[in-house]
């Protein structure tokens, strides 16, 4: 075997010299032009798979006009819930969430944030812990429940006894967004507030697209998309549900050719960041207080890839419990070498994601539900 060329007519060839690394480019644009969302789409053309950053947009208001003090003097009376609350808490269907995550003395917010609980204390009072005790707000619609009507945002609200959608609703109200934000797409809303030094982590929201909207203070963003999921240290999906996010918790921990993939920006008021599907970001205040919005589009496949996810944890976790775990083994592996081989073909197996996760889907609900049956 030879390792460094290759033999020809009984000689070896040199040595191929290296590719070196395609480094990503950000895209910058100026947004002031950018008025509709077929503005956007004429902007982003064909190039759909990239961020984009737009500088001074034209938003329905002022941008910085939407800032913690403007907000704690208009609501300073509101009263918010007692507990923090997460869309998986309580039994309405209005899946919003209020979650007030305690950073402490850390550098990056652990993969489980220590929560702190509101207990009913004004928004007043909020803005000014957020602002001394580097707390990070984050507070968030259901999916799809938010839809642009000309210069407002219509908010299809249902019954919320535990009052999670009592920010959401009084935001809204108030919040500047982007003029080329489509009119014909319900997308869900979430607001971000925090001091100096906040940073929730790497992670990816999976099969979004986004517009990250900067109202006050001054972000860092961090960027990548690599081809090796491995790169980013993902939390593996058959051992827990937070997949989705970076047991390294941030780029600076990754291995260096992470950090040749990744893309750095700052962000400042009246800036909005285009995010497209799967791109993994992590996002670090640099001056706050800070205040953000995102408004997120959900495809199709968002909620295939979690019935996937999750049919995926629950049948491996079946046949952990069975046997002395090889059979866990073996499909661990099987599964692995039907991926493997595709790649080996010079073909990406998201090329055909739409088409093969309702097979899967479908598939591995069988599984399960015939295993279970069988025990």
């Amino acid at each position: 075997m030879v390792m460094n060329g290759s033999t020809v007519g009984g000689a070896v060839s040199p040595e191929k010299p290296a590719v070196p690394p395609v480094v990503p480019q950000l895209r910058i644009v100026e947004g002031t032009n950018v008025r509709s969302f077929q503005d956007f789409l004429e902007l982003r053309g064909a190039r759909k798979d990239e961020p984009i950053l737009l500088r001074n947009v034209s938003f329905t208001l002022p941008a910085d006009r939407f800032t913690l003090e403007t907000l704690a003097e208009e609501l300073k009376d509101l009263k918010l819930p007692e507990k923090s609350l997460s869309a998986k808490q309580g039994r309405n269907a209005s899946q919003c969430t209020l979650l007030l995550a305690d950073q402490g003395k850390e550098e990056v917010m652990t993969a489980k944030p220590k929560l702190r609980d509101p207990e009913g204390c004004s928004f007043q009072s909020l803005a000014e812990k957020i602002c001394h005790d580097r707390l990070y707000l984050s507070t968030r619609s259901g999916k799809a429940r938010v839809h642009r009507s000309g210069s407002h945002l219509h908010y299809d609200k249902v019954e919320d006894p535990e009052g999670k959608d009592v920010l959401v609703t009084a935001f809204l109200e108030r919040v500047p967004f982007p003029l080329f934000l489509p009119e014909d797409s319900p997308c869900q809303v979430a607001f971000w507030m925090g001091s100096e030094g906040n940073n929730f982590g790497l992670h990816t929201d999976l099969f979004t697209e986004q517009f990250l909207c900067q109202h006050q203070g001054t972000k860092e963003v961090l960027l990548l998309l690599p081809e090796d999921a491995g790169l980013v240290d993902p939390f593996p999906f058959l051992e827990t549900t937070l997949y989705y996010k970076s047991q390294s918790r941030t780029v600076r921990n990754l291995k260096a050719a992470a950090a040749r993939e990744t893309l750095t920006l700052r962000m400042t008021p009246g800036d909005v960041l285009y995010i497209p599907f799967w791109w993994w970001h992590e996002v670090r205040t640099l001056e706050g207080p800070s205040v953000s919005t995102t408004y997120r589009f959900h495809c199709e496949d968002a909620d295939r890839f979690l019935k996937v996810m999750n049919l995926f944890y629950q049948f491996h976790k079946t046949a952990k419990e069975y046997g002395s775990g090889r059979l866990a083994a073996h499909l661990r592996s099987f599964f692995i070498h039907a991926l493997q081989d595709r790649n080996m073909q010079g073909k990406s197996c998201l090329s055909t994601f739409p088409i093969t996760t309702g097979a899967l889907c479908f598939a591995l609900g069988f599984l399960v539900a015939s295993w279970v049956k069988r025990r």
